[in-house]
């Protein structure tokens, strides 16, 4: 992959800005932070478009902020939506006295009162102030779409600037003017060290390095999944003498385990059944699981991975859950990625950590078992 036009682009580039998907992970989360680091230290000012929430166990590695700060989410105005009107007035030809203004219903008036001699049109004049940012880089979004809460508000600002996309999903629309999408590496942190690499002669530091391991690791279970190429062990290893805390990142990860979640991984397992005709895992979860132990959607990742550590996994793990917050069941498949590629052909859904989160909905479980069950029986594996 050519990371050249992506770097040329960064030199030349006074602020950027960088966009990630509401449900990002520690993956693309880490990496742009450690992005942001490395530029900064090159003299560019940058942004994030981010509309979602850290979670807390992230803050002592990934933020320089306390882990109560990190888990609550903030309401803020992004520069990057706004611009401000400058009115400029020759005060040559008109000296100004004295300015004011009145808010009359939805207007505002603004009174420019003339000190000499009247104030024509002619000689004022407005400007609009450039948008703050020279490109904006993507990391983790698959399309415009998964932009968040700026895109919807302001689209057209994702359209006057050049993008970077930064992702290794299939799904990835290649939406950018410079894509770097690169489905055989395990992690989005691979990529984004790939191209400091490229813009950056000064050597990470040990923040930014940890920033980075965080996807690495968190992609590829530590090391022990079959996206673990040996490029990306090497920029591990690379990584850990740039000063990485590797103890710090498998300890949060995979020994740090809420009791919430272990309750709801136990609900879990008594609501399982793995069919030994198929070699499919089938995982079902009601409405009353999440209530009951205070976890969302977002948990259920917990459960494939403890049964991706603790057991043999199956061909095909298939979770059918019912949204807490909507009336409906959906369904999450975890197999090999060759399969899962080939399901995406054949069903609309999104690639996401790893997994396959199908579109469709269903009105009940024997429904949505029905469907996915004759969905992965028909699928070439």
């Amino acid at each position: 992959m050519d990371y050249s036009p992506a770097s040329q682009l960064i030199k030349k580039s006074e602020a950027i800005a960088l966009a990630l998907s509401p449900d990002a992970t520690g993956d693309e989360i880490g990496s742009a932070l450690a992005l942001a680091a490395v530029l900064k230290r090159h003299g560019k000012r940058t942004g994030f478009f981010f509309s979602g929430a850290i979670e807390e166990r992230w803050a002592p590695l990934l933020l320089e902020k306390t882990a109560e700060e990190a888990g609550k989410k903030k309401e803020r105005k992004s520069e990057a939506r706004l611009r401000n009107l400058i009115i400029a007035i020759d005060t040559k030809k008109t000296p100004v006295d004295e300015i004011k203004y009145e808010k009359k219903g939805d207007e505002l008036y603004i009174i420019i009162s003339p000190k000499a001699a009247p104030i024509s049109k002619e000689s004022i004049k407005t400007i609009e102030m450039e948008k703050p940012y020279d490109c904006i880089i993507t990391i983790g979004i698959t399309s415009p779409e998964n932009f968040g809460r700026e895109f919807e508000e302001n689209p057209l600002l994702f359209y006057e600037k050049p993008i970077v996309t930064v992702d290794t999903s299939p799904q990835n629309e290649s939406f950018g003017e410079i894509n770097l999408v690169d489905m055989a590496k395990s992690s989005n942190a691979e990529i984004v060290f790939e191209l400091i690499e490229r813009f950056s002669e000064n050597p990470l530091l040990p923040r930014e390095a940890t920033r980075l391991l965080v996807g690495i690791i968190e992609k590829t279970d530590n090391f022990k999944n079959a996206k673990t190429s040996p490029r990306a062990l090497e920029i591990a290893s690379r990584l850990m003498e740039a000063g990485a805390d590797k103890d710090s990142i498998v300890r949060i990860l995979y020994k740090t385990k809420p009791l919430n979640l272990l309750q709801f991984w136990g609900r879990a397992s008594v609501r399982s059944r793995f069919d030994s005709e198929t070699h499919i895992l089938w995982t079902f979860l009601p409405r009353e699981d999440f209530e009951a132990t205070q976890t969302s959607t977002k948990d259920i990742r917990f459960i494939l991975d403890q049964t991706l550590e603790y057991f043999k996994a199956p061909a095909t793990h298939a979770v059918l859950f019912e949204n807490p917050e909507k009336n409906h069941v959906r369904a999450i498949l975890r197999s090999s990625q060759h399969f899962l590629k080939n399901l995406g052909e054949r069903e609309e859904g999104e690639f996401t950590n790893g997994m396959f989160v199908l579109k469709r909905s269903f009105a009940s479980f024997p429904e949505a078992e029905g469907y996915v069950n004759n969905l992965l029986r028909t699928t070439e594996v």
